[in-house]
């Protein structure tokens, strides 16, 4: 009798708290694997790696909203593959092909590290020294660290305590653009010990661009010009701002799927490169060892191991996909035992990244013209570790996170609005009243009611922001994450503001001698 009285008490709480969970379940079924699984998972005997990718490339640029991408695959240090998929621009309908420029974003970085290596190979600079020795009269703006700590090598490494910049600094090509020193001047102060810890600093890489045109006396896109991008046939690759790339740049689209202008940085050494697949995959072939980089060595063997060296152990968010940092290069083992060396990029609608294994030559470089395309990513590269031989690869954590998310973020937000039917069906049935007497607030409900407030704030603010780090990782989650959150802070709210009736009643009787007090 005592637990057919508890389940008449309760059934609607359990009810909607096991309907909430197999709802849940019903929609990350349908929604993650009937829709991308399916066709993603399913593996065809005799299916080669580029068979697949035309096969399931589609099926994903669909369900991520991704109007263009251009992916080329190597083997054995030589590019076997490449091919565009979708639009360079939506609105004009310009189809995607092999020559359409894109920004390759921080991928400019380990191009970057392969031209601050050539000056080290060359004696120019020691990458041990304090960085202040080639900077000819500019100076670190006053902190509390001593920059005396920060050298080529942390630099090169993300361990210079810089911080990481401001990426919305963004010009039209045609407007006045500030120098390179003024930037510089504006964002480099120093917010933690230099060489304690990684911390990704895209002024660190600004700061070497500085080192590089100070020691050459050059432009720094004349050096990387004259030393890397011409010597490897990297003729559609650039820094500044031409007529083929008036008349060549796809149009970039954000993470909402709003087009973006053209635009440029004030410096080139963390992101500035502009460039084609075909040119991004001669470089990642130079990198391969023993190879001849397409007939052109431009460093000796020893000096791209060293870019290839670990520097740094990578912690936080970063460290779930890669284990170290070395110069320009993230670093990762294949189940363990074999190098693999990467980067990617992400700018204001672009997303750009690549793969080489040096030991085996074999690599992979994906630019895509949209900010929402990280998960992508991860299914393409998860292929091309498994045709590469290998079980795992750092990148896949971020669909197998996309799909842990949804399952709680649905199961989370139907509790939520379960709590909350619960609480409006006990008040219209007299078991719950709202609290409106001085004597019935409590420390733990103004606790509660400050919760759902701050909740409410968080959120309007998130909505008025240009970039969300989650928006870009997990952008097929965020409105809904979004959604879960407000849901969650009404529930707060509903239990703050309500509580149980003193007249207890109870909701559905035994029988008719069951009295309802």
């Amino acid at each position: 009798m005592k637990s057919r009285r508890f389940f008449q008490r309760y059934q609607l709480t359990l009810i909607s708290y096991v309907t909430a969970l197999a709802l849940s379940s019903l929609i990350i079924l349908t929604k993650s694997n009937l829709i991308i699984r399916n066709a993603i998972n399913l593996k065809k005997d005799g299916e080669s790696l580029t068979a697949r990718y035309e096969r399931i490339i589609p099926v994903l640029m669909e369900y991520y909203h991704i109007p263009g991408v251009c992916i080329s695959v190597i083997k054995g240090g030589k590019e076997i593959w490449s091919s565009p998929f979708g639009y360079a621009d939506v609105e004009k309908g310009i189809k995607m092909t092999t020559e359409t420029f894109f920004r390759v974003e921080s991928i400019s970085k380990s191009v970057t590290a392969w031209g601050v290596s050539g000056l080290i190979e060359e004696g120019k600079i020691d990458p041990a020294r304090p960085v202040e020795g080639y900077l000819n009269g500019w100076k670190f703006p006053e902190g509390k660290f001593s920059a005396e700590g920060i050298t080529i090598n942390s630099l090169l490494s993300h361990t210079s305590g810089l911080p990481l910049g401001d990426f919305t600094n963004r010009f039209s090509p045609a407007a006045e653009i500030p120098g390179l020193r003024e930037s510089l001047s504006r964002e480099a102060f120093i917010i933690r010990e230099p060489g304690s810890s990684y911390s990704y600093s895209n002024v660190g890489f600004n700061l070497l661009q500085l080192v590089a045109e100070e020691v050459t006396g050059v432009s720094f896109s004349d050096y990387i010009g004259a030393f890397l991008l011409k010597p490897l046939g990297m003729s559609r690759s650039c820094y500044e701002w031409n007529a083929e790339l008036e008349s060549g740049l796809a149009t970039a689209y954000d993470l909402k799927g709003n087009p973006v202008g053209p635009y440029v940085y004030p410096e080139n050494g963390a992101g500035g490169l502009f460039s084609t697949i075909e040119d991004i995959s001669k470089f990642v072939v130079a990198g391969v060892s023993g190879s001849d980089g397409q007939g052109q060595r431009l460093l000796s063997e020893n000096t791209v191991a060293e870019m290839h060296t670990p520097l740094t152990q990578i912690h936080g968010i970063y460290g779930l996909v890669f284990s170290h940092y070395g110069r320009g290069h993230f670093i990762e083992y294949l189940d363990k035992s074999e190098l693999a060396v990467s980067h990617g990029g992400q700018g204001y609608g672009w997303m750009s990244h690549y793969h080489l294994i040096p030991g085996t030559g074999d690599g992979i470089v994906i630019l895509t013209n949209s900010q929402r395309s990280w998960p992508f990513f991860g299914f393409v590269l998860r292929d091309w570790a498994e045709w590469c031989g290998y079980k795992h690869i750092g990148m896949e954590v971020i669909p197998a996170s996309e799909l842990v998310l949804w399952l709680v973020v649905w199961t989370v937000m139907l509790i939520s609005l379960a709590i909350i039917l619960l609480n409006l069906l006990e008040l219209f049935t007299g078991r719950r009243v709202f609290i409106i007497l001085k004597k019935d607030i409590s420390v733990k409900r103004l606790i509660r009611v400050a919760a759902s407030v701050v909740i409410f704030i968080f959120l309007a603010w998130c909505s008025g922001q240009e970039y969300l780090f989650v928006s870009s990782l997990f952008h097929a989650t965020t409105w809904t994450l979004g959604l879960t959150a407000a849901a969650v802070s009404l529930a707060i709210l509903s239990i703050a503001l309500t509580k149980k009736s003193p007249q207890k009643r109870v909701f559905l009787p035994d029988n008719k001698n069951d009295k309802i007090s």
